[in-house]
């Protein structure tokens, strides 16, 4: 794998870990824990 691909797919990650944070800031709720789980699987994968 590329460099460039790697880094690719990590700010995908990181950016579906923002979109799960932002929608539930602006729905003034607490993650779901299935939001969780899923914040925490891209976070993992944006952070090598």
């Amino acid at each position: 794998m590329q460099l460039m691909d790697m880094k690719q797919e990590h700010k995908a990650a990181f950016d579906r870990a923002e979109v799960i944070i932002t929608k539930a800031e602006h729905e003034n709720r607490p993650l779901t824990t299935s939001e969780k789980a899923e914040y925490g699987e891209n976070m993992a994968k944006s952070n090598p």
